[in-house]
């Protein structure tokens, strides 16, 4: 039901006369903070004394951006995709004495309705959206073809933006800086019993969760259309 009052509100918009509409492409960075993950990569990582190149952290994210939205006069209505990814790893010799690297992916695709306020014949504007995210963690050694697929989660959130996103011309550059906030948290309970069997033991199911909310920054290109007939 609120998918359908969110398709209906939203095509009402989109239909709407003395509006322009415009397609969105870009490219989006963010900076996570997800103190259990963390935490697993350094439990990993201390275990296996015989590493080289121990797992990094994971917090730089990125990936593409795409939407479509109309403007308003004071208002924008836009709807978008964004993917982030980032890819980590460790390398080391084990005493078994074959040269082991183990990756560590992780991922999340954000799906936004949002809500833009701009004063009139300003390019500045901010916004505020509601947003679903899937969250997935992967991991496999060098030598496995394929990954080890672990929870993928999907949670609410909220993101809130301050953006330069110029409408003038055919073509205009806009950025866009922001900060998500997830209301649910995802899971990593199995990549944590994975990754440290013996660490998994006892500890409290909050450890088996993270938040993926983050900042970030997009920068894009603006595709316009011709203003609606007045």
């Amino acid at each position: 039901m609120k998918r359908l009052i969110l398709f209906v509100f939203f095509l009402s918009l989109f239909t709407a006369t003395h509006a322009q509409y415009y397609l969105r492409m870009g490219y989006d960075a963010g900076y996570y903070n997800m103190d259990n993950l963390d935490i697993l990569v350094k439990n990993y990582s201390s275990s296996r004394s015989w590493l080289d190149d121990p797992l990094d952290e994971i917090h730089l994210m990125h990936g593409p951006q795409a939407g479509i939205g109309r403007q308003f006069k004071n208002i924008t209505a836009e709807a978008r995709w964004t993917g982030h990814y980032t890819l980590v790893s460790a390398t080391g010799t084990p005493p078994s004495g074959n040269t082991e690297t183990r990756y560590l992916r992780a991922r999340d695709g954000i799906v936004s309705a949002e809500a833009r306020y701009h004063p009139e014949r300003s390019r500045f504007g901010g916004g505020l959206s509601f947003d679903v995210t899937y969250f997935q963690t992967l991991t496999r050694l060098a030598s496995a073809k394929k990954y080890t697929h672990f929870e993928r989660t999907t949670t609410a959130g909220f993101t809130a933006s301050a953006c330069f996103l110029p409408l003038r011309k055919r073509f205009n550059l806009g950025i866009t800086g922001y900060y998500h906030f997830s209301v649910g948290q995802a899971e990593i309970d199995k990549l944590w019993y994975y990754l440290d069997k013996p660490g998994y033991t006892g500890l409290s199911r909050d450890y088996f969760k993270v938040r993926p909310s983050h900042f970030g920054v997009s920068v894009v290109l603006l595709l316009a259309s011709e203003k609606g007939n007045d």
